[in-house]
């Protein structure tokens, strides 16, 4: 019998469970700017990152880019 083996990867995993849809959505909770962990903010549905104040849809499209805010 092989023995089974795991990985374990740096980083924090958020499962959402959206009340339209019948499976979770599972993401890494680390934001592409630069690796702050986000949070999920279920009352306006978007995650949250800390660092910038950037926000992302449940899809990890960004539609609030601080980064960028002049």
């Amino acid at each position: 019998m092989a023995e089974e083996t795991a990985t374990l990867f740096p980083t924090e995993v958020i499962i959402v469970f959206p009340e339209e849809m019948e499976s979770p959505i599972i993401l890494l909770a680390r934001s592409p700017h630069g690796g702050c962990l986000v949070s999920w903010q279920p009352e306006d549905h978007y995650f949250e990152e800390p660092c910038y104040g950037s926000r992302f849809s449940l899809n990890g499209i960004i539609y609030l880019d601080r980064r960028r805010a002049v």
